[in-house]
């Protein structure tokens, strides 16, 4: 398996992690920035352009840069018809422009998966069970946490905007 990560931020290296752990053979690449320096992650192969690996190998492409960036990125990437795997969220607003890649996207039949765990939740497989075509009328969830333990060493008061 060959992957290529467009962004290495704290959630990029729980996804090679993961990786690593389930295919120890495979191989990952990571587009960096030109002049960024070099992250050294063991088993990862740094690349600055697209281009200087065969993208018809790749068996997917997972996008985990910043928000911001997400839509620009998926307008590159999207001529390889590689599947995605794009962290949440998908964008930071929803425009038209937006609406209309996500739809280019399924047009041309790309598999694509956005991250979002909880819906493997244990709880809310079973309100999907219990909903199973049932009408509701309104829903009401309250949920705490405590945001610095969820990604220690990252601010959790700065947040990703987007213009699309």
């Amino acid at each position: 398996m060959k992957v290529l990560i467009i962004g290495l931020g704290s959630i990029a290296l729980k996804h090679i992690k993961a990786l690593q752990e389930l295919y120890p053979s495979v191989v990952i690449y990571a587009l960096r920035r030109k002049g960024e320096p070099s992250k050294g992650i063991k088993g990862v192969i740094e690349i600055f352009d697209m281009d200087e690996i065969a993208m018809e190998t790749l068996s997917f492409i997972l996008i985990s840069n910043p928000t911001s960036v997400h839509y620009d990125t998926i307008q590159k990437v999207i001529r390889y018809k590689k599947p995605l795997f794009i962290e949440k969220p998908l964008f930071g607003s929803l425009s038209k422009e937006a609406n209309d890649l996500v739809m280019e996207v399924g047009r041309q039949g790309i598999p694509t998966y956005v991250a979002c765990n909880l819906r493997f939740l244990e709880s809310i497989v079973k309100i999907k069970e219990l909903l199973v075509g049932r009408r509701v009328n309104e829903v009401n969830v309250y949920c705490g946490s405590y945001l610095p333990d969820w990604r220690p060493n990252v601010d959790f008061k700065y947040s990703e905007r987007c213009t699309c």
